[in-house]
């Protein structure tokens, strides 16, 4: 199990499945958040998000997920 799996604070459904407008052969994207590594917050080492070679799921960081809210980035 990976770091942001162990420390994920929340995953919800994405794209159409989230709009209900799938279909048959849609497939499943998925948005999430994680607590960072001690690392990453106290500025020695970077995290922000980490996703799959698509981009069908994606995990942000609790500081990046706060970030976005403020500057109104849906």
């Amino acid at each position: 199990m990976t770091f942001w799996e162990e420390h994920l604070i929340l995953r919800v459904k994405a794209g159409s499945q989230a709009y209900g407008l799938d279909t048959p052969q849609s497939d499943l994207d998925t948005r999430g958040i994680c607590m960072p590594p001690k690392a990453s917050l106290l500025g020695l080492t970077a995290f922000e998000q980490v996703q799959d070679d698509r981009g069908d799921h994606v995990v942000f960081s609790l500081q990046k997920v706060v970030r976005l809210a403020l500057e109104g980035n849906p």
